[in-house]
């Protein structure tokens, strides 16, 4: 119940034609117990601390994104929220991809000769909070 309030309802058709709400989080498991979820194994590596309790599952998010030109946007009255001001990329080892921001961001802001502190949120594509957590702590030597 604590991210009710975040959660938008959405009506769907089900499989057998039927209407849908959907309007709660279905990944939480109603059968599950912290207790089960300390006896899951690891997932991927001996003594890891992903299990099939904590990682996400397929169903996790959408999202859609509409990139037009400054003209385009004025022709359509529509108001710009966000700017592309530059990219980069990090390539690494399969091991390490979930290092990959934190070595493409310093990439990105010398070459747009911004800081850290220009940048008012950064969105990246975490499978696990574990993630977004570990790149946020090596980006704060920046």
């Amino acid at each position: 119940g604590k991210f009710t309030a975040e959660i938008v309802p959405v009506a769907i058709q089900g499989s057998r034609g039927e209407a849908v709400l959907v309007d709660r989080d279905e990944a939480p498991r109603r059968d599950t117990s912290l207790e089960a979820l300390a006896k899951l194994p690891p997932a991927f590596t001996p003594g890891g601390r992903v299990t099939a309790g904590n990682a996400p599952g397929l169903n996790d998010a959408a999202c859609a994104l509409v990139i037009a030109s400054a003209a385009k946007a004025r022709a359509l009255d529509a108001r710009p929220l966000a700017r592309i001001v530059g990219s980069a990329q990090a390539a690494v080892e399969p091991k390490d991809i979930f290092d990959a921001p934190a070595r493409a961001i310093p990439r990105l802001l010398k070459r747009v000769g911004w800081s850290l502190g220009d940048v008012d949120l950064i969105e990246l594509n975490e499978a696990f909070a574990a993630q977004a957590l570990a790149n946020g702590y090596a980006l704060s030597d920046m």
